[in-house]
């Protein structure tokens, strides 16, 4: 193999370095090309020279009789293009893209963690809940646990996941395309990067109005024994956007302070209306993430009486709508425990801890079936530190513990 510089015709020129024998029909792409007869890409594979996790579009080239006259191939490096790539996208404050394959294993990630364990042509391509990054180990090893089979994911789906005690909102996206290639694509954002937007807009929010109302206050005092008409103008402007609605504008003055004023509050109105925009964008976004969590997502009182469930809930217990099964269920621990026991454990818990993890227990569903649930649950507490609600988590695990007793049986 020798390679050349080329001119800025394409032609070859300057000769650059001799990399001895070397037979393309032995390499991956190649015989890729060959079997597929079209387009397509090979399996991720190392390459010969510098030994990086390389894929490769390759299509065959045949003369006027069908015969091979042999391959056209370009490459691409995952870690310099995909990782690359990767790395320069915002996902949130702290949240990660990776990419795999049905077979589990890491392809491309957002924060240069590994792509291969072992070294030089001992090296192969680490599997995703074996990699050095807690985050990528963790929510593959949990998608695993979930699913058994990464090959059964052929959906988009949006998952809730629990990781260190922190909610990790995941969305994972099957790619394919019509020259072969099959991974999935997961997205992982930590809860605390919406609460933090949605925080960071009422703080915002609330400075907005204060200022626009210690300026129109400060502006009247000084000024309203001889500029009463525009000063009230501007006290009324405000008095209506204190009420909520900030659609409003001052006309300019000739007094030149007046007009100052007028196109400071105007200004400042125009930006108060786009926070509220941003601030109520941010909650429906959070609302969104509730009404189609797939987990059930719950808040009661300690006496049992559910003061929100999401639809994911309602289903889980074969109620129709949330609406019939807040007003169905008066006290959660008599109707939906199986066992009083079970309900006895879970108050002990969360009373002398303050929160429950994975707790399971046997529940009724509105037709009295019984099924498995798990749940996560913590106590909310008011400025006094008294007990506001219950809030919490719960999947129905009822096939995973058929399965299991399936497998004791054996």
């Amino acid at each position: 193999m020798h390679y050349y510089d080329l001119n800025e015709r394409g032609d070859r020129s300057e000769f650059v370095e001799d990399y001895g024998e070397y037979d393309p029909r032995s390499r991956p792409w190649y015989k890729a090309a060959l079997q597929a007869r079209n387009s397509t890409w090979s399996e991720v594979y190392f390459d010969f020279n510098i030994l990086l996790p390389t894929i490769t579009a390759s299509r065959p080239v045949y003369d006027s009789d069908n015969q091979v006259l042999g391959v056209c191939a370009a490459d691409v490096l995952l870690p310099e293009n995909f990782q690359k790539f990767l790395s320069n996208l915002e996902i949130g404050k702290s949240g990660i893209a990776f990419i795999i394959n049905r077979e589990g294993k890491l392809i491309s990630n957002s924060i240069d963690a590994p792509l291969t364990v072992g070294e030089g042509e001992d090296a192969t391509l680490i599997q995703a809940n074996k990699s050095t990054e807690p985050l990528i180990r963790e929510t593959a090893t949990i998608l695993q646990q979930r699913f058994g089979n990464f090959n059964t994911i052929q959906n988009s789906l949006q998952l809730t996941l629990n990781l260190d005690g922190k909610r990790q909102f995941t969305q994972v996206l099957p790619f394919k395309d019509e020259y072969g290639l099959d991974w999935l694509i997961v997205v992982v954002v930590p809860e605390s990067d919406f609460m933090d937007q949605i925080n960071q807009n009422t703080r915002n929010t609330i400075l907005l109005c204060l200022a626009s109302l210690g300026t129109a206050i400060a502006v009247g005092a000084i000024t309203a024994r001889w500029i009463t008409r525009p000063i009230q103008r501007v006290s009324q402007a405000v008095e209506q956007v204190s009420k909520g609605n900030l659609d409003q504008k001052v006309d300019p003055s000739t007094i030149i302070e007046i007009n100052s004023l007028a196109t400071s509050f105007n200004s400042m109105a125009g930006q108060l209306k786009a926070s509220f925009n941003a601030l109520r964008i941010a909650e429906e976004n959070y609302r969104s993430i509730f009404e189609n969590a797939l987990e059930g997502i719950f808040q009661s009182i300690p006496g049992g009486k559910f003061i929100s469930i999401n639809p994911a809930m309602a289903s889980i217990y074969g109620y129709d709508s949330p609406a019939e099964m807040m007003n169905s269920i008066t006290n959660a621990g008599e109707q939906l425990y199986v066992h009083a026991i079970d309900r006895e454990e879970f108050r002990r818990l969360i009373q002398s801890q303050g929160y429950v993890k994975d707790f399971e227990f046997q529940s009724y569903q509105k037709d009295k079936s019984i099924i498995w649930i798990q749940i996560g649950a913590r106590i909310v507490h008011d400025g006094q530190g008294q007990v506001l609600y219950y809030e919490g988590i719960v999947q129905d695990i009822t096939d995973q513990k058929r399965q299991k007793e399936i497998l004791e049986a054996w």
